[in-house]
């Protein structure tokens, strides 16, 4: 059409409050124009999750596309009215990878995904865990702590993210030579809860307390001041997973996974793969993680 064909159309179309129908629209394209995302439950309340799908938010948006959230439990059966799929820190053999690789949805697994479904993962998108909690332990490291405790969440979330964090927790201590610590702790643990924590670590004689979950660090830091323990003095906190709140305390030592960049990230390399785009397939890092030393 010409412009002017095209300006006299859009007038009459605004005139008549005409409305794009986004169901014609799909059938024409054969797209949804919408985004699905699947948290873990038993940590969807946690902050890094909610930053991380406002996020993926924005990703999808740059997409023109909607996001859509996965709640409830998955039926076998269950059709998907989505494009493509972001599932965030999944178990092995997690029901909602094995229905989506099922029904063909191109689907990016944040975190590595193992179990049923596998090999129909279309891109992995994972941070450097490994290498900036070494990060962060050397530091620690070097302020001459050398009694290493880990505040571990894997029997509660059983993500890959928790298994891995356990195991290389325990190969740096193995490799510095000094002992190590895990302690497994519920993934929404409560004051009290920290408090016996606490009572733990001080059994074990800790003087560097690792916590791998958000907000963990903060209610191990109110346990340990009401105790008299300065931290930074008598014992270095850190976090591998920093919650906002734990981002600003400068006494910590933080793993600051960047959320909401990660989020868009993975929304961007999803909207690549359902345009076609090869090259998107496959494992990808996410850079935009960093440690901060307290």
């Amino acid at each position: 059409f010409s412009p002017e064909t095209a300006e006299r159309v859009h007038a009459a179309a605004e005139r008549l409050g005409y409305a794009i129908n986004r169901s014609a629209r799909s059938l024409r394209s054969g797209r949804v124009g919408s985004f699905g995302l699947h948290l873990p439950a038993v940590a969807r309340r946690l902050p890094f999750y909610a930053e991380f799908a406002f996020g993926a938010a924005d990703g999808a948006d740059a997409a023109h596309s909607d996001l859509t959230l996965f709640t409830r439990e998955v039926d076998p059966a269950r059709r998907f009215a989505v494009d493509g799929a972001i599932v965030v820190d999944p178990a092995p053999d997690a029901d909602i990878v094995v229905a989506l690789s099922r029904a063909g949805i191109p689907l990016v697994s944040v975190g590595a995904y193992r179990g049923i479904g596998e090999a129909e993962v279309s891109a992995t998108l994972d941070a450097r865990h490994d290498v900036l909690q070494r990060e962060a332990l050397t530091a620690l490291r070097r302020r001459g702590r050398n009694r290493f405790v880990l505040l571990s969440m894997r029997r509660d979330l059983g993500a890959a993210w928790a298994e891995q964090t356990e195991h290389t927790f325990r190969s740096w201590c193995a490799e510095a030579g000094v002992p190590s610590v895990v302690i497994d702790v519920s993934a929404a643990p409560a004051t009290q809860s920290a408090t016996a924590v606490l009572a733990e670590v001080t059994r074990h004689g800790g003087d560097a307390v690792v916590c791998a979950g958000q907000g963990l660090a903060q209610l191990m830091r109110v346990a340990l001041e009401t105790s008299g323990v300065r931290i930074g003095e008598d014992l270095d906190l850190a976090s591998v997973a920093a919650s906002p709140a734990e981002m600003l305390d400068g006494r910590l030592t933080v793993l600051d996974l960047a959320p909401g960049a990660y989020g868009e990230r993975a929304a961007e390399l999803l909207a690549r793969i359902v345009d076609g785009d090869r090259t998107a397939l496959g494992h990808h890092w996410f850079e935009g993680a960093a440690v901060r030393v307290g």
